[in-house]
């Protein structure tokens, strides 16, 4: 698409301003005009084509749609996408099925007797009005009532966009952490190892390595068939490049098996023991690479001793409560910890033949081969995922095989857009957007700069809230009055369903919790539902998924959505309407507590006529707010000025001013 990021950035917003003023998300079709790949509206004629991103999973794969009189009629892989580089496969070339489903939910529905949760009965179709003032009503009820019974459950097949909107309603708006997306059961092992070994939640390598890579190593990873263009570009390389091999390693053969030189079956749990062995043999045998880890690397030992996460309380536990502490260690204090896994002691843990273990080994060892690790939820959703993370990055970096061309260890993603979605937009229940936390007084600060808030406004949520398992677990126990979920079928997907159910020894929470739920199609969690909106599904709106390496990549509003479905964007605006519009965020609070010498107290949303004609129209306005990223002063600039009246812009704001050295008022 043929943009620049500043006029992507402008477009948008004036966008979702325009579509917010209307009242509706109608006009928000294509990007910035409709984009280059667009060739005509959604609404009918011959030939139209846009270009969208598939949503299967989490490569990213780059899709052209075709579209005739409101319908999608076919898809084709997009040549100028750098994921799949214009292939496609069958779950790809099939996207435009999953839409016209006979049983496509098109309509609002509600249950009046909650004896019927966990049926096929029970629901009745209504009216948008009606049931988004349910909604609201029982949202704004649990809310006033105590607010830490409040939960919200995301997911990764949310667009970017929509995913940040409820970040802030819910965080901002409702000040609530309770908020979590599916990502947590997938890849949460992934962030927080991410965030150990690298301090940010970003990989270190990209697609491109996969095309330059003498080696690739599977860890616990069915690529053909979870991620197959990405494995397209596996055995492409493969059978282009010399000597170029693959070693599979996992706890069964998997179609991905079949087309390694190498396949190794490890007893289950037992590839840490391999990594570590690995890991081992550099270190004893002094292969590793020295100078890169003289030079940028350092040694720390976490906790040992850290229990099982399933269990209740484990958060608040004695366990639970160290479990990230770690401490400082020197090299030789590693390299002693690695010395009990040699070849013999691990072939006999794992049941991997040495000589196969030692030719991995030799890899590893080699400076002359780029060697690219890739793993999906064998890795990730592994009893030890955070730990078996840490080993196979502990490896590359041994070796020095990361952040190079060919080289580097890959956590693959599983949802079209679990990295931008739910990693990077704070949907999480300890994160704010941009991989900020909500734990972390500075970032609090940052945020309520960019959201126009007042200071200090984002304290009461510095505690993060439940994330997705203890979210369920007090479901189970009564302790949840309303939960919303979006594109989730957690009746059929969450461990223990049991117990969630309501159909174990606590059997409480589930039909008496106010069940709101997002889908397209009828699932098991909409027979548990109270409320069920319809929405859009796909490029029936338009929006934005971050993949796997975190390419972000646009998509196009293509065709309409059916019947009287609707984006999530627009419901969970509606909703925010609703039960914030009177509401009073603080900021005569806010002001009392810190404000400039001599100012006065005195919103944009009253910068009036009439208001201001208690000044001179001479009057030297100066206007600031709480920092360089607020907006709040411009928008209060641009009222004074439409109104004739002279004003200046502090544009440092209570930062600023608070660098400066300078005095505050305080109130308190």
């Amino acid at each position: 698409m043929d943009i620049s990021r500043r006029a992507f950035v402008k477009a948008t917003a004036v966008a979702l301003a325009s579509a917010a003023a209307a009242g509706s998300l109608a006009s928000m079709t294509g990007c910035a005009g409709g984009g280059s790949g667009s060739t005509g509206a959604a609404s009918g004629g011959e030939g139209q084509k846009h270009t969208a991103v598939c949503r299967f999973c989490g490569c990213g794969c780059g899709v052209i749609c075709e579209v005739k009189d409101n319908k999608l009629i076919s898809v084709t892989g997009d040549p100028d996408n750098e994921s799949n580089k214009g292939l496609n496969c069958v779950k790809g070339y099939y996207l435009a099925k999953i839409m016209y489903g006979d049983d496509r939910l098109t309509t609002p529905m509600i249950r009046e007797d909650k004896s019927t949760k966990g049926t096929g009965e029970g629901l009745r179709e209504a009216s948008w009005d009606e049931a988004l003032d349910l909604v609201s009503s029982k949202l704004k009820e649990t809310w006033k009532s105590d607010k830490s019974r409040l939960a919200f459950w995301l997911s990764g097949q949310q667009p970017i966009t929509e995913g940040y909107a409820c970040a802030k309603f819910i965080k901002a708006g409702l000040l609530s952490n309770n908020v979590d997306p599916n990502a947590r059961l997938c890849m949460a092992s992934a962030v927080v190892a991410f965030m150990n070994v690298f301090q940010t939640d970003e990989p270190a390598g990209s697609y491109s390595d996969l095309d330059e890579a003498d080696v690739f190593v599977t860890w616990g990873a069915n690529m053909a068939e979870a991620h197959p263009m990405l494995y397209s570009r596996l055995t492409a390389r493969k059978l282009s490049g010399e000597g170029v091999k693959h070693y599979d390693l996992g706890t069964i053969r998997t179609r991905t098996s079949a087309s390694a030189d190498k396949t190794m079956i490890f007893h289950p749990n037992t590839d840490l023991a391999i990594a570590n062995c690995i890991a081992n043999y550099l270190v004893s045998e002094k292969k590793y690479d020295e100078a890169f880890v003289n030079d940028h690397l350092q040694f720390k030992q976490g906790t040992e001793d850290i229990g099982n996460s399933f269990e209740d309380g484990y958060d608040k536990s004695e366990i639970g409560s160290k479990v990230d502490a770690v401490s400082p260690i020197t090299f030789e204090e590693y390299a002693a910890r690695l010395e009990p896994y040699t070849f013999e002691y691990t072939s006999q843990l794992s049941g991997v033949a040495v000589e196969d273990l030692k030719e991995l080994a030799e890899v590893f060892a080699d400076p002359n081969k780029k060697v690219m690790s890739l793993w999906t939820m064998g890795v990730n959703q592994h009893n030890r995922g955070t730990w078996m993370n840490h080993c196979i990055y502990n490896v590359h970096l041994l070796s020095g095989k990361i952040a190079q061309p060919g080289c580097g260890p890959f956590s693959l993603t599983g949802q079209p857009t679990a990295c931008g979605t739910a990693r990077e937009v704070g949907t999480f229940s300890h994160r704010l957007p941009a991989d900020l936390l909500v734990a972390n007084e500075q970032h609090r600060r940052y945020t309520e700069a960019i959201w126009d808030l007042p200071e200090g406004y984002l304290d009461e949520i510095k505690a993060p809230g439940m994330h997705t398992v203890k979210m369920f677990r007090e479901l189970s126990k009564g302790n949840i009055d309303f939960m919303w979920s979006a594109h989730n079928n957690w009746a059929q997907s969450m461990p223990n369903l049991t117990r969630f159910l309501g159909e174990g020894a606590d059997n409480k929470g589930i039909f008496d919790t106010f069940i709101v739920v997002n889908e397209v199609y009828p699932t098991l969690s909409t027979q548990y539902a109270d409320v069920v909106f319809p929405v859009a599904l796909w490029v029936e709106r338009e929006g934005q998924f971050g993949n796997a390496e975190r390419r972000t990549a646009v998509f196009e509003k293509a065709v309409d959505a059916p019947g009287e479905a609707k984006w999530d964007l627009w419901t969970f605006m509606e909703v925010a309407h609703r039960v914030l519009d009177g509401e009073k965020i603080g900021s005569e609070e806010a002001f009392a507590r810190r404000h400039l010498p001599g100012a006065q107290h005195l919103p944009h949303s009253q910068i009036t006529a009439e208001r201001m004609a208690a000044w001179p129209a001479e009057t030297l306005f100066v206007v600031y707010c709480a920092g360089p990223h607020c907006n709040g002063a411009d928008v209060a600039a641009l009222k004074l000025a439409e109104l004739g009246r002279p004003v200046k812009m502090m544009l440092g704001g209570l930062t600023g001013w608070e660098d400066e050295g300078y005095a505050f008022v305080s109130g308190k």
